[in-house]
């Protein structure tokens, strides 16, 4: 009978709606109740994806709420609410959500980057989820240029396509992805050129291994992680001062792997080259994800 009752109804909507009914992946399901008369609309989410580019250090990727009020106000966030000002969420949700008239978005990233790295290159895959919109049509091209306009010289947005919840999934699958990143290293003392050429030697198709930062232990469980270095190149600048370039699977922490995090990090640049190292500049250069899963 729900069968039956479902296609009748389904009929008579797409007569009056000129409308195709998709059973699988409705943009609104609508559940009647053929006893109290009862109608109930259900408005399922619309998912745009893209890439963004971070183009200045010092903006989380998510909104950060403040950890002393939650998102209240208090004296610690000058009643913001939040730790920082801004974020990548923000700059390319708020608008989204405007010309969708949605109620919320969710913001879904392959990764991300540390507050004070940039996400130069292509950019980073993401998928911004705006929940019960109320406009499905909307001009991307036109949406594109607003985020950029009103995030200029901090974010830009790019490719900009309406996805499923099977991009989303891609998405997720995509935060263990290949990595290109440059980092700017600063040694304790000067370092011979020779050992320079041994430190791009040892890391080039080296096994890393890694346990759980000390920074991430409160969010991440206490675990030794494998990950693979492809290829790194290192540019001395400087007697004491080197820029590398990373090729790397997914999920390496890059500051660690320059000072070593107390032994957690083997083998690591400090470790190989004997000396004392600080990563100074981190910037992600390129995501390189597959051909099924890019974006």
């Amino acid at each position: 009978m729900r069968n039956e009752f479902s296609r009748e109804i389904g009929k008579e909507i797409s007569k009056v709606t000129k409308k195709v009914v998709d059973y699988k992946r409705p943009e609104i399901v609508i559940l009647v109740n053929p006893f109290s008369g009862q109608v109930h609309l259900q408005v399922n989410s619309l998912l745009i994806a893209g890439r963004y580019r971070k183009l200045v250090r010092g903006i989380p990727q998510s909104k950060w709420l403040c950890a002393e009020c939650r998102g209240n106000g208090c004296s610690r966030c000058n009643g913001t609410g939040k730790l920082y000002p801004e974020s990548v969420e923000e700059l390319i949700g708020e608008p989204t959500l405007e010309v969708t008239e949605g109620e919320t978005i969710a913001f879904h990233g392959a990764g991300r980057e540390d507050i004070d790295a940039r996400m130069l290159g292509q950019g980073r895959p993401f998928a911004v989820e705006t929940k019960k919109p109320k406009r499905r049509f909307i001009d991307l091209n036109s949406l594109t240029q607003t985020v950029n306009k009103r995030a200029k010289g901090k974010v830009e947005i790019s490719n900009l396509q309406f996805v499923t919840k099977d991009t989303v999934r891609a998405l997720k699958r995509a935060e263990g992805a290949q990595k290109l990143y440059k980092v700017t290293v600063e040694f304790g003392k000067s370092v011979r050129k020779q050992k320079l050429s041994e430190l791009a030697e040892t890391l080039t198709n080296a096994v890393i291994h890694q346990k759980t930062p000390r920074r991430v232990l409160h969010r991440r469980a206490n675990l030794v992680r494998e990950k693979y270095i492809y290829k790194a190149k290192v540019k001395r600048l400087k007697p004491d001062k080197i820029e590398m370039q990373i090729h790397c699977q997914g999920g390496l922490y890059i500051k660690e792997l320059i000072t070593g995090d107390e032994g957690r990090t083997t083998p690591s640049v400090a470790e190989i080259l004997n000396v004392e190292a600080k990563p100074l500049e981190l910037d992600v250069l390129n995501v390189i994800t597959t051909k099924e899963e890019a974006i």
